[in-house]
């Protein structure tokens, strides 16, 4: 399980626990940005040897009270299927989406953050990508040094 960097979102998962019957038990979301964010939604994004991925979204939560900027909270389990792991998935990628931020500058009107999912998808293949690459140069780099004739 891993999380996609979203430097340009304005929240990011900075911890997460994950089970076996819900692939994201808990998560911890903080504000990097200099309003109060309002609600989030958190997706995800299964992605298989094939390339194809298969995306989920978790639903959208409000936040009468607001993050504070910095502060951090509690996200809670997303109901994540663990089908994604029976069905082979090499990974699953979390995210966070349709952020929605206080009026700022005198606006009457909250923005909202959220890319297209194709992006998420795209970034979450890259991600893997990289991820598998990296494992694989471990893997070779363990087994010459273990086994050097």
């Amino acid at each position: 399980m891993m999380s996609l960097r979203q430097p340009d979102c304005p929240v990011m998962l900075i911890e997460s626990t994950h089970g076996i019957r819900d692939l994201l038990l808990s998560a911890t979301l903080r504000n990097q940005s200099e309003q109060l964010v309002t609600g989030y939604r958190i997706g995800w994004v299964a992605v298989y040897p094939t390339g194809k991925e298969k995306v989920g979204l978790g639903v959208s939560v409000d936040l009468p009270l607001g993050i504070r900027p910095g502060a951090t909270i509690d996200v809670p389990a997303q109901g994540v299927s663990a089908d994604y792991v029976t069905e082979k998935a090499m990974s699953v990628v979390f995210f966070v989406t349709d952020v929605r931020t206080a009026p700022a500058g005198g606006s009457t009107k909250e923005s909202v953050w959220s890319p297209s999912l194709d992006k998420f998808e795209e970034q979450a293949l890259t991600l893997t990508k990289e991820q598998q690459a990296f494992a694989q140069k471990e893997s070779e780099k363990h087994f010459s040094v273990g086994h050097q004739f």
